[in-house]
């Protein structure tokens, strides 16, 4: 299975289970946000977050700033984020 198809899946059972995992939380608006799954991986890989010192998303999630990556698509989800 591809990697976007397994996030997405991963997702959609964590939710149900797990709504406050930072993990969960941060995939689940990403593809809110972006609902291309092909976009949304490129983006994850690698595209450099400022608010987060120029860390991906999933370098935030790999090094436990999981809470950050949150708030800042939150922010983004909002329109607050230009």
């Amino acid at each position: 299975m591809p990697t976007a198809a397994l996030a997405v899946a991963l997702v959609r059972t964590s939710v149900r289970r797990a709504p406050r995992n930072p993990v969960v939380q941060a995939l689940s608006l990403a593809a809110r946000i972006e609902p291309d799954a092909e976009l949304r991986a490129d983006w994850f890989h690698h595209d450099p977050i400022r608010e987060l010192g120029g860390l991906t998303a999933e370098g935030a999630l790999a090094t436990g700033q999981g809470a950050a990556l949150v708030r800042v698509l939150r922010a983004i989800d909002a329109g607050r984020r230009g």
